[in-house]
């Protein structure tokens, strides 16, 4: 199941809804498969977003430490070192290609 690649500390970005385009910080994996996200300033740690994987892009990056997720500003400091392409050494800052060849398909209307 696709939830079981997703893993807190994930860096995701979600591709549906009000917020598509926001990258978030999995923090949180729900017993249903749905995971918890944050971005440490409009969703807080203290009401994380409820989000399918399915309308997630998930990328290979993940802050295992759970440093990363202890509070709102360094869910703001991961996401920030993420976005600018630094890396930490047990952190891969490259995307999932599988997961980029998957989406280029749901967007020509499958392959």
């Amino acid at each position: 199941m696709m939830a079981a690649r997703i893993a807190v500390g994930q860096v995701v970005t979600s591709r549906a809804g009000r917020d598509a385009g926001r990258t978030y910080l999995v923090v949180g994996v729900r017993p249903d498969g749905r995971v918890l996200v944050a971005d440490g300033r409009i969703r807080p740690l203290e009401r994380p977003k409820v989000k399918n994987p399915r309308h997630l892009w998930i990328h290979r990056t993940c802050f295992r430490d759970p440093f990363w997720v202890a509070d709102d500003l360094h869910v703001r400091e991961a996401l920030a070192l993420w976005a600018k392409g630094k890396g930490l050494p047990e952190v891969t800052a490259r995307e999932d290609r599988a997961t980029e060849e998957r989406d280029d398909c749901d967007r020509k209307g499958g392959c």
